[in-house]
């Protein structure tokens, strides 16, 4: 678990780099849908995190993916749209899949 992103479990992150991270994320806009891959994912707790096509790192909870599956596959290609969560943060929302994961098969 040590490897799963500060932003995403809570972490320690210092007020400058929160800033900055919420400055990323406004610089994509909000509407539209984005393209992205899932940088971590930890299905016990259900959080991850996607990167989008222009650096910027949003956390999900596992509701978030659209095909009911629950489940997704670090490193998956995925469209997202991004929309407002807690606390002044954005999270990706209605992930979808752009590949077949090979897992379990």
């Amino acid at each position: 678990m040590s490897d799963f992103p500060a932003a995403i479990a809570g972490g320690d992150r210092s007020f400058l780099e929160q800033r900055s991270a919420r400055e990323d994320v406004a610089a994509l806009g909000i509407s539209g849908l984005r393209l992205g891959t899932v940088a971590a994912f930890d299905a016990d707790r259900g959080l991850g995190s996607v990167e989008a096509a222009g650096g910027a790192v949003l956390g999900f909870h596992s509701t978030a993916i659209s095909d009911g599956s629950r489940e997704i596959a670090d490193g998956c290609k995925v469209s997202f749209v991004i929309g407002a969560a807690l606390g002044g943060r954005y999270e990706a929302g209605s992930l979808t899949p752009l590949e077949v994961s090979q897992a379990g098969r």
